[in-house]
């Protein structure tokens, strides 16, 4: 079972009767004795379990011990030959920031986020209205209406040249990692309006930076590093939970990706939230030996280190954040994992920006970070990820390759800072409502490459 990941696959099964269990074929993504299937219904391979999934239900059963996983990517010609198709990449974007005072707004993550959904719907709409009618069949049985009645390939064009020209015009999935100028952003479950006091509470300016208070793992304090005063917004978020925050210290992780694309793995809401799981605890525990668990509740926990030493702090902390928004199976939001801020130990507002909220409505639990659970503290976390660039960019890169592997694709290219920088600057010059932040930092930015 070990490297299977999650993903959710149609299996080709023997035409035995509308309704009837059908049996695999040797050729399905997915064989092993005893397993059988409806035509009627899609499987999920999920942490080792094939979630069968129904309009109403998840029904979960367990994983055959002979399950085998075909990762190339083909299509099936009429005469069953089967053409390999290019394999797909992960394309990784991320926004630079230098400490202690330039980090990117998340008003412009959260634009350049929408437009990268925006690419992956417009190719939706193009192909729903030029898809075969076996293939718009597909598209009104994932619950995504074709847009206009379909229409035949061009003479002398086959239904696998079609497909392989569309591989190549499909936007590829893409992964915006960054780490945001502190941000409290609240979720749909936060319904009643902050109060004068609340607002003026969350947005006081935070101190980033400085000298590191000394922990259960840290006994001593690291050298000071450049610290600063930064202003704080607080934004309305579409995703679930209540009130959280982003900023210095934290590495925010936004895949952008068709959950129902033919040309990598496709996954269902739930096992796409616990695809953003897995592969934060993979990437905890090879980078920093972290035993890393999910629970019931969203997000990656662990056991904290100073647990036995202060009798407030609960039997989990919480190392990483979820939220996930979907519109038409395209996703953004994300995680955000704590590399190094602030522990529990640090009780001024001031400086701890978990301080001021209760994190995601979850009373009684705690907020942790990378740092705070590693034996030498700071100083370890840097040996581990090194020194070439920001801690938060070099745990960003190692979830991308993760995260591709996770998903079946082959690799991932990584955006070079100038690119970055030539989309950020595209994308605002055609927009009629940037903010003043959004100009500096693209200014500064500039001045830095």
């Amino acid at each position: 079972m070990a490297g299977l990941g999650g993903g959710l696959w149609r299996f080709p099964l023997v035409d035995s009767g509308a309704g009837a269990a059908g049996k695999l074929l040797p050729s399905s993504p997915i064989s092993g004795q005893g397993v059988a299937c409806r035509s009627d219904l899609t499987y999920c391979v999920c942490r080792d379990k094939i979630v069968k999934q129904t309009k109403k239900s998840d029904i979960r059963v367990p994983a055959p011990r002979t399950l085998s996983l075909q990762t190339g990517l083909y299509v099936t010609t009429q005469r069953g030959t089967k053409v390999a198709l290019r394999q797909m990449r992960l394309q990784h974007l991320h926004l630079p920031h230098r400490a202690p005072s330039l980090y990117p707004p998340y008003s412009l993550a959260s634009r350049i986020q929408e437009h990268l959904r925006r690419r992956q719907l417009d190719f939706k709409d193009a192909t729903s209205t030029s898809t075969s009618p076996s293939s718009a069949a597909a598209f009104a049985r994932d619950g995504e209406p074709a847009a206009g009645p379909p229409t035949l390939p061009p003479p002398g064009v086959t239904a696998t040249q079609r497909q392989q020209q569309q591989q190549r015009q499909s936007p590829p999935p893409t992964l915006l990692s960054f780490t945001p100028m502190p941000t409290y952003t609240l979720g749909r479950r936060q319904t009643a309006p902050l109060t004068a006091h609340e607002a003026a509470r969350l947005k006081a300016p935070l101190r980033v930076g400085g000298v590191v208070l000394p922990t259960a793992t840290t006994p001593s304090p690291v050298p000071p590093s450049p610290s600063a005063r930064l202003p704080v917004s607080v934004v309305h978020s579409p995703r679930g939970g209540q009130t959280t925050y982003h900023g210095p210290g934290q590495t925010v992780l936004w895949p952008v990706l068709d959950l129902k694309s033919p040309h990598h793995k496709q996954f269902t809401v739930r096992c796409y939230s616990w695809l953003l799981e897995d592969t934060t605890i993979a990437v905890l525990r090879s980078l920093f030996g972290l035993s890393a668990l999910a629970t019931e509740d969203p997000g990656v926990w662990v056991s904290p280190a100073s647990a036995s030493s202060n009798s407030r702090l609960k039997d989990l902390a919480k190392i990483a954040a979820l939220g996930v928004h979907l519109r038409r199976h395209v996703t953004a939001l994300g995680t955000a994992v704590n590399i190094a801020m602030p522990s529990a130990d640090v009780f001024s507002e001031d400086m701890n920006p978990w301080a001021r909220i209760v994190a995601c409505g979850l009373e009684g639990k705690i907020v942790t970070s990378v740092a705070a659970e590693m034996v030498g503290g700071l100083l370890s976390l840097d040996e581990r990820l090194g020194s070439s660039c920001p801690r938060e960019e070099g745990f960003a890169i190692s979830w991308a390759s993760e995260l591709a592997k996770r998903i079946g694709v082959d690799g991932v290219d990584a955006a070079t800072q100038e690119d970055v920088l030539s989309l950020v600057t595209d994308i605002l010059s055609r927009s009629n409502d940037a903010t003043p932040e959004e100009a500096e930092y693209v200014t500064r930015l500039q001045a830095l490459l």
